[in-house]
């Protein structure tokens, strides 16, 4: 990284400042202990800043994505509420239609019953009418035979 960056990354990397080190300050024998540990620690807050970096990046991504899902979320929350309204009237409708045929069976199963009824007895009455209807030709047939009958004496 540059020195001259003013973002706040330079400031936690940089805390050690090389330049600092002077090579020829060998008689001060903790100067190249300390110089090691400046360097590593520098390399060391350079992966934590990259670290940081990659996690607000995800943070960043997840955050991005849980609106969308929010957002998905609700949107499917309200076409589920217009489907079961929907669902709703279809279920009153469907009442409705079946009160009706329930109803007009009703009036068809009546209207059968009636008309077994009527045909039990007009089959009764026509089988009334036809009995007696035969029951007049066989008379009128014994009248007509002992009409002959007296004829044929009549014309002997």
């Amino acid at each position: 990284m540059d020195k001259n960056n003013n973002d706040i990354s330079s400031v936690v990397i940089d805390t050690y400042t090389e330049e600092i080190w002077n090579p020829e300050q060998e008689e001060i024998l903790w100067a190249a202990p300390i110089h090691k540990f400046g360097v590593r620690q520098n390399e060391y807050n350079r992966h934590l800043i990259e670290r940081l970096r990659a996690t607000e990046s995800k943070n960043r991504k997840l955050l991005s994505a849980y609106d969308r899902i929010l957002k998905e979320n609700n949107e499917i929350k309200e076409q589920n509420e217009r489907l079961l309204n929907r669902i709703k009237a279809e279920e009153k409708r469907t009442k409705e239609i079946f009160g009706r045929i329930a109803a007009e069976l009703d009036n068809m199963h009546q209207e059968i019953n009636r008309v077994r009824l009527s045909a039990h007895l007009n089959g009764k009455s026509i089988e009334r009418i036809i009995n007696e209807r035969e029951n007049e030709i066989k008379n009128k047939t014994e009248e007509d035979k002992e009409t002959d009958k007296v004829v044929e004496t009549t014309n002997i």
